[in-house]
């Protein structure tokens, strides 16, 4: 079956946390290909998931656990993290998650899934990227206004700030971040910061709160979700501007970025959203049997 796109997607169903393998097809319909079913009783709170190589990671922020299943051996473990986990990043053996209440780095080795080691941070750390043409982490430091370029090896940082307090971030030639505002009305601002020169270049202001963001490295688009008005806005990275804004209503919760289509979660609505990434218009609605939340694209 050839799909139009393919999804990990967590969620509710039954009071239960889910999480699915869905192939999207082209008659409004989509293909479960996996299912797992969380049949313990324990309460959950998944901040972020992370698709690789088959295997998806779970970033449970109330059990302060990441969560590790395997597609193809049908197994699934996990690991005791710092307090308050929110995000995570892979590189080669080792991955990276951010603790926001413990204000450090737990590093696990991938291969046994075992807890190798912490390395400090700033103060509330929530998102995580490795950039692979320069080997460093890059940290968003809430509480501080900074963005902290570190070296997992040497331990070598560099501070880069931010105008407001950054929550998500990306690295490309440029470092983008989004984050908040607040002077009697809340702001997103999303900065784009030159890390030679550690200044800001630019930045876009968005009034209301931005609950998710994603970059398009191929488009050089970025899309920010504004829960106040529910909508996405569209912004060129390169014109560095807002180029399109997209009513959604109900409550859209997360997006992700796939070859055609970008796709967006609404747990009100209990649909899957795709925009079309040339056009951006909504291609379509795809109506689920159950109240979505993280997603995340499968590449193949």
């Amino acid at each position: 079956m050839e799909y139009v796109e393919s999804v990990i997607v967590s969620g509710m169903s039954q009071d239960k946390y889910i999480l699915l393998k869905l192939g999207i097809k082209n008659d409004d319909s989509y293909e479960l290909n996996k299912i797992l079913h969380f049949i313990d009783t324990e309460k959950r709170a998944l901040h972020s998931i992370f698709y690789s190589d088959n295997v998806v990671y779970m970033v449970d922020s109330f059990n302060n656990k990441v969560i590790k299943f395997d597609f193809a051996s049908n197994s699934c473990s996990d690991v005791t993290v710092g307090r308050d986990p929110r995000h995570l990043c892979l590189n080669k053996d080792n991955i990276y998650v951010t603790n926001f209440e413990s204000d450090n780095i737990s590093v696990i080795d991938n291969n046994s899934f075992t807890l190798a080691g912490s390395i400090p941070a700033g103060i509330k750390p929530h998102d995580i990227k490795y950039y692979h043409k320069d080997n460093n982490l890059y940290v968003s430091c809430y509480e501080e206004n900074q963005i902290i370029q570190l070296n997992p090896h040497s331990g070598e940082t560099k501070c880069l700030e931010t105008d407001g307090k950054p929550m998500h971030i990306f690295v490309d030639d440029i470092l983008i971040a989004m984050t908040y505002y607040a002077n009697g009305n809340i702001y997103s601002k999303i900065n784009f910061l030159n890390f030679e020169t550690n200044n800001i270049e630019d930045i876009i202001k968005i009034k209301g709160l931005a609950s998710d963001i994603e970059y398009d490295y191929v488009h050089k688009l970025l899309y920010v979700i504004n829960i106040e008005d529910k909508s996405i806005y569209i912004i060129d990275a390169i014109k560095r501007k807002i180029i399109k804004k997209i009513q959604l209503g109900g409550y859209p919760e997360s997006l992700t970025v796939g070859e055609n289509y970008l796709l967006v979660t609404n747990s009100k609505k209990k649909l899957i959203t795709l925009i079309d990434i040339e056009t951006l218009t909504i291609y379509k609605n795809i109506e689920l049997e159950f109240t979505p939340d993280c997603i995340k694209i499968i590449r193949t």
